[in-house]
């Protein structure tokens, strides 16, 4: 406690708010694998409710427990000698336009991808009643896109530049996303082309957007800003699941019950 209150260690919160918020900048990448939460939404009683409270909740005990530990570790030793001249991430980053484009590019595509996986799951399993194996086959084609393609994109990064491909992805995406979306009122075989499609886009975007992020950044660096690219990912992703999964979730609950009274009798009645 003392290292909290003896001047000569700074005190509490040497650094100000400024400080605060580049530690909550920091602990805001460790928020991943809320998506747990969203997978037990079958299980709820009442998902309307219980799974806000589940997420919110799960995110409390996680703050609380990183403020403990923070207590601890400052409480142990002053603060001036947790320091370190290579930090697990340099904020300072992100001072680099070019860099942070790149992140949100990464972030907003593997937000789209993993939605859409689960609600095209969703509707082909719960809805259609197709089975695991099936479900799966239709979404073979996507891996198997991307697999070849992105090769493909790496090599035209050097001839064409990153920024277009980059540019070229995101419209595949769009454009796959728009025909999954038409397709659903008119053809199962429509919306599995523009699940294939998707495959092309994650291609020529993840990859030429991962040659951009890592030509921007200087070469002391470059182990750092790897590995920020894949705590994006894998953010992107559980963002995808968890905040998809949740507006699913409170869609069904607020219509489902109507939609239900008009074709099935209440025998109460």
């Amino acid at each position: 406690p003392d290292n909290w209150t003896n001047p000569a260690t700074g005190g509490f919160a040497p650094n100000g708010l400024s400080g605060i918020g580049a530690g909550a900048a920091i602990i805001f990448f460790s928020y991943i694998g809320f998506d747990a939460v969203s997978t037990a939404a079958e299980e709820a009683k009442d998902p309307g409710k219980d799974m806000p409270f589940g997420i919110i909740m799960s995110l409390a005990i996680c703050t609380v427990l990183y403020i403990a530990l923070s207590a601890v570790m400052t409480g142990i030793a002053p603060w001036q000698t947790l320091g370190t001249a290579e930090p697990m991430m340099d904020v300072r980053l992100f001072r680099n336009l070019t860099y942070t484009l790149a992140i949100v590019t990464i972030f907003v595509t593997m937000f789209s991808v993993y939605g859409m996986l689960l609600l095209i799951s969703q509707l082909w399993q719960n809805v259609l009643a197709y089975s695991v194996l099936t479900t799966g086959l239709l979404l073979l084609p996507l891996a198997v896109i991307q697999t070849v393609a992105s090769p493909i994109a790496g090599r035209l990064v050097a001839k064409v530049g990153a920024r277009r491909l980059v540019l070229l992805g995101l419209t595949l995406l769009s454009a796959a996303l728009a025909i999954q979306a038409i397709g659903i009122g008119i053809s199962e075989a429509v919306v599995a082309v523009g699940v294939a499609v998707v495959g092309a886009g994650l291609a020529f975007t993840m990859t030429p957007a991962t040659a951009v992020a890592m030509d921007a950044v200087p070469e002391d660096r470059a182990g750092m800003a790897s590995g920020i690219l894949s705590s994006q990912r894998a953010l992107g992703s559980t963002a995808g699941y968890a905040i998809c999964g949740s507006i699913l979730v409170a869609w069904l609950t607020a219509t489902l019950g109507p939609s239900l009274d008009a074709v099935i009798p209440d025998e109460t009645e």
